[in-house]
């Protein structure tokens, strides 16, 4: 994976994002308001975030996360999501920061996986 970017996958029914390196806090914005979008208009319930190649994310990005979108998810259906974790220790650090809560606070069904193949099987299945 080389580029950050979004796209709705038919077999799961599930929009996927893929974040590489480290974004700027507008840039991921930007990224994650697109991912919204694209779930609302597919009515989608599930998301798969491959963040295998994702850098750490500042606190800014971390409290906008937790605060505003995965409220905006919920409330725009989203109830299921998928994780393939990062490679990096701070990358995996941002992860864990981001989503220890919001599995609980938003009650959302969080997994986490090492490969791509298990984030889409278990989707397929939701």
């Amino acid at each position: 994976m080389k580029e950050s970017g979004v796209y709705y996958d038919k077999e799961i029914r599930a929009v996927v994002v893929a974040y590489s390196g480290f974004l700027t806090t507008v840039q991921f914005m930007e990224i994650a308001e697109e991912l919204q979008e694209l779930r609302i208009k597919n009515h989608s319930t599930r998301q798969l975030s491959n963040i295998e190649e994702m850098g750490v994310l500042t606190p800014e990005i971390q409290k906008w996360l937790h605060d505003v979108w995965f409220p905006k998810a919920k409330l725009a259906g989203l109830k299921h999501l998928a994780f393939v974790v990062p490679k990096s220790v701070f990358g995996k650090w941002s992860m864990t920061a981001i989503t220890k809560d919001d599995k609980l606070v938003h009650g959302l069904d969080i997994q986490f996986f090492s490969s791509l193949e298990e984030a889409r099987s278990w989707l397929k299945l939701k």
